[in-house]
């Protein structure tokens, strides 16, 4: 609606102008031969460079064949008026009380105005449309991180933690008091810190160990988990709630609760303001294939990065020998 509102005030402002211009020629019979002529040469100029030639040639990032073209239209236009005035007296806009060789700077100066508007229109135009497309990723970021918290913070993963402290309870497990708190520390960080736009790094990895304590605690074997930290990271700021679903689709789709020796590997890094992690656990093909191994936390986790950040970030996960591998390295510069 914005856009019909500005070609109105355009076209509006144009004739108004116009006839102001030239009200001492302002007849039923001027307005037939000189002013109908002339608005309509120029709204087609005006059209073709707006429906045309800056969505073909400008917008794709061809400018000097685009401003060539300009050049061609401007300079044909003006040949033909003058060759027309030259031979036969006949314009291609006829101007009341003007001479003949007035008209070719006359139309020279109107068509590249009338360019130069259609140009400017249409950049605007261009613009507001980044600016909404701006704003719908924006609200699709408010959705995914809902929909993440939604899928995470559910009642399966608060059922399973409180059926594993009941049997810890029951059974005397003197590590009941450190599950409690593992859980408690991931509720508390889901409900709180997911909410803000950026973390600490640290506080990030802590949630991971909180993690991986959990899932220690609470399975039958006796596996390993392997966790390497390097870099000095104190400082580094990340979006939150990356690593989490990464760590937890290890586990999920693993043998770490099914199988003896199986084990869960974490390397994460920093340096040169690159933050990288690779995560590779032990699986079964038929397992993953099964449970589609890029469920509802990898595939928000994409977007996230997607959102946050564009052409900064790798993501990158594949299935050999029984071994599911993911890489992540993001430029936090």
């Amino acid at each position: 609606m914005k856009i019909v509102l500005i070609h109105v005030a355009f076209w509006a402002l144009f004739l108004g102008l116009w006839l102001f211009m030239r009200i001492d020629v302002l007849t039923i019979e001027n307005v037939r031969r000189y002013i109908l002529p002339l608005t309509f040469l120029v709204m087609v100029v005006f059209y073709l460079n707006y429906a045309w030639l800056f969505p073909r040639f400008y917008r794709t990032g061809k400018y000097f064949l685009y401003f060539s073209l300009i050049l061609v239209l401007v300079l044909g236009l003006s040949f033909i008026q003058w060759m027309n005035g030259l031979f036969s007296n006949t314009f291609v806009i006829n101007l009341p009380n003007l001479h003949p060789s007035g008209g070719v700077p006359f139309l020279s100066m109107i068509i590249g105005f009338t360019l130069a508007t259609s140009l400017m229109i249409r950049l605007g135009q261009d613009n507001l449309k980044r600016e909404r497309e701006q704003q719908h990723l924006l609200n699709d970021r408010l959705n995914i991180e809902m929909d993440y918290l939604k899928s995470r913070v559910s009642p399966h993963f608060l059922l399973n933690s409180m059926n594993n402290i009941h049997a810890m309870v029951n059974m005397g497990n003197p590590k009941t008091s450190s599950m409690v708190a593992g859980v408690s520390t991931i509720l508390r960080y889901l409900l709180y810190q997911t909410q803000r736009s950026e973390i600490m790094l640290s506080e990030e990895i802590n949630l991971v160990k909180s993690f991986i304590e959990i899932q220690q605690i609470k399975s039958e074997y006796q596996n390993a988990v392997h966790l390497e930290i390097a870099g000095e990271f104190e400082n580094v700021k990340i979006e939150p709630m990356l690593l989490l679903p990464l760590v937890e689709n290890a586990f999920k789709h693993g043998n770490y609760d099914s199988v003896n020796g199986a084990a869960v590997n974490i390397n994460i890094s920093f340096s040169n303001n690159r933050f990288g992690a690779v995560i590779y656990n032990d699986c079964v093909v038929e397992k993953v294939n099964r449970e589609a191994n890029e469920g509802l936390g990898l595939k928000n986790v994409k977007s996230r990065l997607a959102l946050r950040y564009p052409g900064k970030h790798q993501l990158n996960y594949d299935l050999r020998e029984n071994v599911f591998r993911l890489t992540l390295s993001i430029d936090l510069s």
